[in-house]
């Protein structure tokens, strides 16, 4: 993972721990993950050809750096890939 604050890490770490992480579409291109949030749900897009990740929340629009959501998907698709 690049380099990304603590903060955001544990926040991650706690959404993917807690089960909030549902893996909706995995394409040919892309794999559409939904995290569930208390406030709202964010729609996270990997996108396999690019090797990119993308977020709809506020701070992914604004400093285009991982954020929980994505460190959340991240998490959840090396536990996947390892079992």
């Amino acid at each position: 993972m690049q380099d990304i604050s603590w903060k955001t890490r544990r926040k991650g770490y706690w959404l993917f721990k807690n089960g909030k992480v549902k893996k909706e579409v995995d394409a040919t291109k892309r794999i559409h993950f939904t995290v569930l949030n208390d406030e709202e749900n964010r729609q996270v897009t990997y996108d396999k050809i690019k090797d990119s990740w993308s977020c709809d929340c506020r701070f992914f629009a604004l400093k285009l750096t991982d954020c929980s959501h994505i460190t959340a998907c991240k998490l959840f698709m090396r536990d996947e890939n390892a079992g």
